[in-house]
């Protein structure tokens, strides 16, 4: 899910400045080494501040106008999926400068793109900055500390306990 909201921040081609979580793992004894329950927050170089958690809504924009939150999930609470501060929100006609959701598939997205040579909605980079991204607040969830990063040579800086996980294989353990 943080892939939507750092592609309608613009920030799916690059990383936080700043990383910092919590997290509930499995016991021990589970099938499952994955976060339970989680909650990350992503500071970017302008200051942004992303907050990836677990729970409800899926998304929630907050801007100067108010907030929109979003639900995928049609059992949800948030009638039509979608909730506003403002009825207004809700009505209001999106400019032909400004973002807008894809109205085709990821099929067709690719289909276009090998037909016409361009590059996919998603193209390698994106994949990687967001994926390296939630690795990033995982890594800060299991060390425990504020994490800073370079975007640009990729690395830590000043926690070589931060710095071990980079290249540490996935295991069951939590250690």
């Amino acid at each position: 899910m943080v892939n939507g909201a750092l592609w309608a921040l613009g920030l799916d081609r690059t990383f936080p400045v700043e990383i910092e979580g919590t997290g509930t793992f499995p016991d021990r004894e589970s099938f499952w080494n994955v976060l339970l329950k989680f909650e990350i927050k992503y500071k970017y170089a302008d200051g942004l501040e992303v907050v990836y958690k677990t729970g409800q809504p899926y998304y929630r924009i907050e801007g100067e106008k108010g907030w929109l939150e979003v639900s995928f999930d049609w059992f949800q609470e948030i009638p039509g999926g979608i909730k506003a501060s403002s009825e207004s929100l809700l009505n209001e006609k999106i400019g032909d400068d400004e973002i807008r959701f894809p109205s085709r598939t990821e099929k067709e997205d690719f289909i276009d793109s090998v037909l016409t040579g361009g590059e996919t909605l998603e193209p390698a980079i994106v994949g990687h900055c967001v994926t390296s991204t939630c690795l990033l607040g995982h890594i800060a969830v299991r060390t425990g500390e504020k994490l800073r990063w370079d975007p640009v040579k990729e690395q830590f800086l000043g926690n070589p306990k931060a710095v071990k996980y980079l290249d540490k294989p996935i295991t069951t353990s939590y250690d």
